[in-house]
């Protein structure tokens, strides 16, 4: 069984006192690490997060869900979790009941929606956006016309993080492309999937191949600059029949750190 590594990040702020520690789990199509996710369940709790973020592809079109849901019903009982969909699970056909059903475990679903947390460390301000193949999806490999009413889902976060001010501001966004809505945003961090580390990894090459990136993708995994905007693309937890090679699946784990 193809295992996962764990990908560590640091970024300062000047919005937190104390260390935050966040737990993002992207892209795991379904994917089963142990019966009922042990070995993803024990990697994930020995991080000692404060919060965990799903953003999208958790459920896959394809597989079962349960792989999923036990996961999100084990990691709930211990830790806040945020969640928004991706394109797989909008290609379901049931995102409403799928939503629910996260819900029902214990997930908040951040869909155009957004909660503070009061954490040791200071605030923390999320929120995210739907998929925007729910809409008819957007253009690939070129200009990224994204939907109206994800751009209206978009701006609506981008108002309640305004009223977040001395809190540190996350953006649940499942795909990391359309980066020129992020840059120099509202928010301090947008935390994205979907790129599945380009599939193939040779050398200082970042990935060959990525959807709606097309070859040589530029965001195909991991913390980026886009003005005062940081994104963290996670590669993904998701294996299957498609090889990896170079670019295993993939915990992330972020820490925020009040600057010295």
């Amino acid at each position: 069984m193809q295992r996962f590594t764990l990908a560590r990040y640091e970024l300062h702020t000047e919005k937190l006192h104390a260390p935050v520690r966040i737990l993002i789990i992207a892209d795991l199509h379904s994917t089963r690490y142990g019966e009922k996710q042990e070995t993803l369940l024990s990697a994930a709790e020995a991080e000692k997060p404060d919060i965990v973020l799903f953003p999208g592809d958790i459920v896959d079109d394809k597989r079962p869900e349960a792989p999923a849901m036990v996961l999100f019903s084990a990691l709930t009982k211990k830790l806040p979790c945020y969640y928004v969909p991706g394109n797989h699970e909008f290609r379901t056909g049931k995102l409403p009941a799928l939503k629910e059903q996260i819900s029902a475990a214990g997930v908040t679903v951040l869909d155009g929606a957004a909660a503070v947390l009061s954490l040791p460390g200071g605030r923390v301000f999320l929120t995210g956006v739907d998929d925007p193949a729910q809409w008819g999806g957007y253009r690939t490999f070129g200009a990224y016309a994204m939907p109206k009413e994800w751009e209206a889902q978009l701006e609506a976060c981008k108002k309640a993080a305004c009223a977040a001010k001395d809190a540190f501001c996350i953006l649940l966004s499942h795909r990391p492309e359309p980066v020129k809505y992020y840059t120099d945003s509202k928010f301090d961090l947008v935390a994205a999937g979907h790129a599945h580390g380009g599939q193939l990894r040779f050398g200082p090459i970042n990935g060959v191949f990525a959807p709606c990136q097309g070859l040589f993708p530029r965001y195909a995994g991991g913390l980026y600059t886009l003005g005062k905007t940081r994104l963290l693309v996670s590669r993904g937890l998701m294996r299957n029949k498609l090889p990896r090679f170079g670019n295993p699946p993939e915990l992330v784990s972020l820490t925020l750190l009040p600057v010295p």
